[in-house]
């Protein structure tokens, strides 16, 4: 059965096996730790927020705001990993054609080119383990996201004071960084076992792929 953690650690065969027969439970499962560890981010982070309800400091994750926001999260986070699986598939297959790869049905490709996602679960399993270091953090609000601009301001400001100057927070950075280098090489070694096209070439369909969809997603805000 297809395994996320085998993508990320033991590419090249795992790929090679999986472009044989891609699965659409493949998929689904690297959907399904997506948004688990997405989760289990969110739970961590609300358990570091408390908010002023009723004069008194609440818990985000006791105030009766967290499950729904909980599931917005989630909801978005699939509208997220669909788009950003489409249009890195379709930028990939034009790029392949591009450079001389060979064709194929598109459907098997798409399957195998939404395994590559399963870096981001590392990402999120990561960040949970940074966010769990930081302090606590109050907040003079009464609704969880902040909405009105005096909010996110106040937010933003206990932010910068509390979480920015901790190395967790600065980490993240760097880790988005390292998460986007290995999802371009999941796709060069994706690409190659699929269209048997030379590493070179692989690559630069990777990079290409990825620059594509990196500048669509950031113009909608559809980031990972």
């Amino acid at each position: 059965m297809f395994s996320p953690l085998k993508v990320l650690f033991s590419p090249v065969k795992t790929f090679r096996e999986a472009a044989q027969d891609p699965q659409i439970k493949g998929l689904a499962l690297v959907l399904a730790l997506l948004l688990a560890t997405t989760a289990i981010t969110q739970y961590v982070s609300a358990l570091k927020i408390s908010l002023i309800i009723n004069n008194q400091p609440t818990s985000l994750l006791a105030s009766g705001l967290f499950t729904e926001y909980m599931l917005s999260t989630l909801v978005y986070m699939v509208l997220i990993f669909f788009f950003n699986w489409i249009i890195y598939a379709g930028a990939l297959l034009l790029l392949i054609k591009a450079f001389g790869g060979k064709g194929g049905p598109w459907r098997p490709f798409f399957m195998l080119a939404g395994y590559v996602f399963s870096v981001y679960i590392v990402r999120m399993g990561v960040t949970a383990v940074l966010i769990s270091t930081l302090p606590d953090l109050p907040l003079e609000l009464t609704t969880w996201p902040p909405i009105s601009e005096d909010d996110h301001r106040v937010y933003v400001d206990q932010v910068n004071a509390l979480w920015a100057p901790t190395l967790a927070l600065q980490m993240m950075p760097f880790l988005i960084w390292i998460v986007y280098g290995w999802f371009m090489i999941l796709g060069a070694v994706a690409v190659r076992a699929s269209k048997e096209i030379a590493w070179g070439k692989a690559a630069m369909v990777s990079l290409g792929a990825f620059l594509i969809n990196f500048m669509l997603s950031s113009l909608l805000g559809l980031m990972f």
